[in-house]
């Protein structure tokens, strides 16, 4: 399901880069040698490795391990039903936010999700709208 054109007060569509902000920490020889997560765009198929959804702290303390310990630039929680397919592979009351790092690949996904402290919440393939 894609989100509707005008978004909820509470949820804003963010960027999110893959680039990093600061040196992180050592990385793991398991995160040094998995892909990077890339920046969506409108409309792309991804697979996203969703790492909290909510609300919450949960939310904030993703957030946190993705530009404290793994160095990623990431400007913030973004609204469920801004990707197509996540709702579906999600909890039916999921959100209505949630962290997330897209991939190109299922593999790709699924191999940087293995370096994460504890697994995610899901991996899914979705389609990213509100993008634009």
């Amino acid at each position: 399901m894609a989100c509707s054109p005008e978004q909820p007060d509470d949820a804003t569509p963010t960027a999110v880069s893959p680039t990093a902000t600061s040196d992180p920490a050592t990385p793991t020889p398991d995160q040094a040698e998995t892909s990077s997560p890339v920046a969506p765009e409108h409309g792309g198929t991804y697979w996203a490795v969703y790492l909290a959804v909510g609300e919450g702290p949960d939310l904030e303390d993703a957030i946190a391990y993705l530009t404290e310990e793994r160095g990623i630039e990431f400007f913030g929680p973004t609204d469920v039903n801004c990707d197509d397919g996540a709702r579906e592979a999600l909890e039916p009351d999921a959100g209505p936010l949630s962290v997330g790092m897209y991939f190109e690949t299922e593999d790709d996904a699924r191999a940087w999700a293995e370096t994460l402290p504890g697994p995610p919440v899901a991996v899914v393939e979705v389609r990213t709208f509100c993008l634009d």
